[in-house]
């Protein structure tokens, strides 16, 4: 957490996964299951057995300690951990890893396809959102050429950036939405992000920086 911002930020929930190269998911379902068990998990959800040679075909959440989440789609080869911040999601991330290469000789570093940041924010600002994202195209051509249009006088209401030149079903994606919180529009923003990429280091970097560029981002946005 950002020094300071603590009563600015809410972060409502951060995930990180991984999707793996292989057709099926490395290991069993129930094996997956003992991991998360070894380490102090409970099981929510028990997968249930597909018949094909007894392969267990699961999507959902499986397993919880505290705050932390885990789940898993068998289908798409993604395992999944949530939290409330990176910090914890990522060392139960990591936690998780360990313990199914320790038991199970199951190594998901070496079997990523990419890893995933997938996170929604709340950000309480001193300023009015609404405002401040109607400003920053008051004279925008495209606005106001459509606004003569439909006979209407529009602002925009969403910002939303993604990475250049890359479609969203590829290995690395950037997508970020901002907007007003519809419920309080006057008084806080609405953040989404998803982050992908091959490289482990470089979501853990992204994540480790997320809170600071999100503030940067804001202030740039309100003119600060």
């Amino acid at each position: 957490m950002v020094e300071g911002t603590q009563d600015k930020f809410r972060m409502l929930s951060f995930r990180i996964s991984t999707r793996q190269k292989s057709v099926f998911f490395p290991i069993d379902g129930r094996d997956l299951i003992e991991a998360a068990r070894k380490i102090g998990y409970s099981v929510t959800t028990t997968p249930l057995p597909q018949i094909a040679r007894g392969r267990l075909s699961f999507e959902g959440n499986f397993a919880q300690k505290g705050e932390v989440i885990l789940d898993l789609n068998t289908e798409r080869c993604i395992l999944g951990v949530s939290a409330k911040s990176y910090d914890i999601a990522i060392k139960a991330f990591d936690e998780l890893c360990s313990s199914v290469l320790n038991e199970f000789n199951v190594d998901l570093a070496e079997g990523s396809r990419f890893y995933e940041i997938m996170s929604e924010i709340k950000y309480n600002s001193m300023k009015n959102p609404l405002e401040s994202i109607s400003d920053m195209f008051q004279r925008n051509y495209l606005v106001s050429n459509i606004g003569k249009i439909l006979e209407q006088d529009l602002s925009m209401f969403t910002l939303r950036f993604v990475t250049r030149g890359k479609v969203p079903n590829q290995d690395e994606w950037f997508d970020i939405t901002i907007e007003p919180d519809i419920l309080m529009p006057t008084q806080r923003y609405a953040i989404s992000i998803v982050f992908r990429s091959k490289d482990k280091s470089v979501v853990e970097r992204f994540g480790e920086k997320l809170e600071s560029n999100l503030l940067k981002i804001i202030e740039t946005i309100e003119g600060s």
